[in-house]
């Protein structure tokens, strides 16, 4: 890879700061075409910073290209053809993030590490830029990128990359944070599940409760942590049999043993709320704030929580004392208790349309765990309860979260205002499902599985990054959004037939990608350049 650098000095020392990436060379002519490349960029650049007087542009630059060299150059525009059109946007901006977060030499300890990070960071560049299954990105995601990427190849750089991934999350962890300028005060805790084109379970693919109602295929788990904006903090694997509640307590030895971090508060959902967890908290020292399982708590509390349920037209918040120093802050809300009795009409409807003589069959419920808490089984059947119907609906708009903050420390708004947050880390297993298609996985095994997870979790990372970087240089675009307007940016390899010289052109610049490159300080240039002969 050819790329522009300044010399930089910072007090005594001399540093490097990338200017631009030229591309990247497989063969002896690409690297000489892109030296011609290189060279054309650092005049243009010394232009912009310093443009030479009249007759003086080879004292202060060097030579300029002579006029046969022009002449040589000349083409008519009835021999020209369009070889290939290229994604040049990719390389340019994620290219010059992946600098900047330190990530070229993630792989180490082989005979071979610039090929496996040279071939690492094109499948994460893959990702990026049209995630697909790994046989997919050799055979045409890398193609329009420019680049090449056997199959095989890519297996085993993932074989060398599976068993550095603890190393690996420790330095997303560091450079993120660096790069960005952030304290980390506040852990956002979350689980989703990943599942497999796969019915056969291992030690780590394993059949579970689904949150992408996928019971018929093996799965894993995967604990995810991320601080209040949204940035990926570290992540754990665990099989997919594993239940949620239990994921946590080794997500808080690792956070103990291998960052340091003050002053936090932990905040997860409800699928955490359990004794075992906040004990294990409460003794680390960590504050939390955990959604509340209400309807399972002590009887004596539901009459103390539901008595101001009777002012619906009013939203309310109660502060009530627990044991061990706990604080339970129960909230009432209009919007929120509308949402319920949509849900809970809707799972209604669906039974009544299985309903034959106000009878239900039972097989009819084996799909519907939903629905199953309004029904009672009788012999062979199942009614619908009138009374149980009567009962959930009591706690329409109520919401409560547990925390070990003492009065003094925090407010009952304060807390329910942290944890509003959540829905950060809920947006980053969308993305990462969705957009960046972590699921389904296609490898089956282990050392591939958590290379494939660790290689969506860079890709995640830089997105991000890259996001945070344009907010703060007043850019909103969403992550859709960015992908888009990056993958857009597009060049063309045409071709003299008559001389068969090939030429890299760029197509125009939109208004948005200027913003993107001004803020990644890319150098913005539209001049057609001269590649290597045939």
């Amino acid at each position: 890879m050819l790329k522009v650098v300044e010399n930089v000095r910072c007090g005594e020392k001399i540093g490097q700061k990338i200017l631009c990436t030229v591309g990247v060379a497989g063969t002896l002519g690409e690297l000489e075409s892109l030296e011609r490349v290189g060279k054309a960029k650092i005049i243009e650049l010394l232009n912009e910073r310093e443009p030479a007087l009249p007759g003086m542009e080879e004292a202060a630059h060097g030579p300029t290209i002579n006029q046969a060299e022009r002449e040589n150059h000349i083409v008519d525009l009835g021999d020209i053809r369009e070889e290939k059109r290229i994604n040049v946007g990719v390389e340019e901006v994620f290219g010059e993030l992946y600098s900047q977060m330190d990530f070229e030499d993630l792989i180490g300890g082989t005979r071979k590490d610039e090929q496996w990070n040279t071939l690492l960071k094109q499948t994460i560049f893959a990702r990026l830029f049209d995630p697909s299954s790994k046989k997919r990105a050799a055979d045409e995601v890398l193609s329009n990128l420019n680049q090449e990427a056997p199959l095989e190849k890519i297996y085993r750089m993932m074989d060398h990359l599976a068993p550095l991934e603890e190393q690996i999350k420790n330095k997303v962890f560091q450079s993120s944070m660096s790069l960005l300028d952030f304290e980390v005060d506040v852990l956002f805790f979350d689980v989703t599940t990943l599942y497999f084109e796969s019915f056969d379970a291992d030690e780590l693919r394993r059949f579970g409760f689904s949150k992408d109602c996928k019971f018929k295929e093996t799965q894993i788990v995967l604990a995810l942590v991320t601080n209040n904006r949204g940035v990926p903090l570290t992540y754990e694997l665990f099989p997919g049999s594993e239940s949620e509640g239990k994921t946590l307590v080794e997500i808080v030895k690792k956070i103990k043993a291998h960052y340091i971090v003050k002053n936090v508060v932990m905040i997860a959902d409800r699928a955490m709320f359990s004794e075992e967890n906040l004990s294990l908290l409460e003794h680390e020292k960590i504050n939390y704030i955990v959604a509340a399982k209400l309807k399972a708590m002590k009887r004596s509390l539901h009459q103390e929580i539901l008595d101001d349920h009777f002012c619906p037209f009013n939203g309310w918040v109660k502060d009530l004392a627990l044991e061990k120093e706990r604080r339970l802050i129960v909230s009432y809300s209009m919007d929120r208790a509308k949402n319920d009795y949509k849900q809970r009409k809707r799972l209604v409807e669906r039974l009544l349309k299985k309903s034959k003589d106000g009878k239900i069959p039972l097989k009819a419920l084996i799909n519907n765990h939903g629905t199953k808490k309004y029904v009672e089984v009788c012999q062979d059947k199942a009614v619908i309860n009138e009374t149980k119907i009567l009962s959930d609906s009591r706690w329409d708009g109520i919401h409560g979260v547990i925390t070990n903050y003492k009065k003094e420390e925090k407010t009952p708004i304060e807390i329910l205002e942290r944890y509003k947050g959540l829905w950060k880390i809920e947006e980053v297993f969308r993305i990462n499902k969705h957009d960046l298609k972590m699921r389904p996985i296609y490898h089956w095994k282990p050392e591939r599985i958590r290379a494939h997870i660790l290689i969506c979790f860079l890709a995640y990372t830089m997105l991000n990054t890259a996001k945070e970087i344009l907010e703060r240089n007043a850019i909103k675009l969403s992550v859709a959004e960015l992908r888009k307007e990056v993958s857009k940016r597009q060049a063309s390899i045409i071709r003299d037939k008559r001389s068969q010289r090939r030429y890299f052109v760029p197509a125009s610049f939109t208004e948005t990608q200027k913003k993107i490159y001004h803020a990644f300080k890319i150098p913005i240039t539209e001049l057609v350049q001269p590649l290597f002969h045939a």
